[in-house]
């Protein structure tokens, strides 16, 4: 877990996202879901940092990939909302898989 946070902190998600997959057997799935979707809100958000300050045509993959990654974390948190399906935190797996589905602009998928 500290790796994770490590790799999170030092702005590589995609790095701290590989190591989700190691978690399963140390922690539940929905815990390791959830990881699994901040850590590509997370990647999301740096390469719209990356972006901000570049020439359009270099920033444009920038924010392209940024949408794929919020469409990602999307994708992840309604699978984390299966997972949660009859817990008191189901709300909030649903309400994260919408924003980051709005966040990514697959806006058929954050009303479904």
């Amino acid at each position: 877990m500290d790796a994770y946070h490590f790799y999170m902190i030092a702005g590589k998600p995609e790095r701290a996202i590989e190591l989700t997959r190691l978690f399963t057997p140390i922690f539940s799935k929905s815990r390791a879901t959830e990881l699994k979707a901040e850590g590509h809100v997370a990647w999301g958000e740096n390469e719209l940092r990356r972006a901000a300050d570049l020439p359009e045509s270099q920033a444009r993959p920038l924010r392209r990939q940024a949408r794929l990654q919020f469409r990602t974390s999307g994708q992840t948190y309604a699978k984390l909302a299966k997972l949660r399906v009859t817990t008191r935190d189901y709300p909030d797996a649903i309400w994260h898989s919408a924003e980051s589905y709005l966040r990514g602009q697959a806006f058929d998928q954050a009303v479904s």
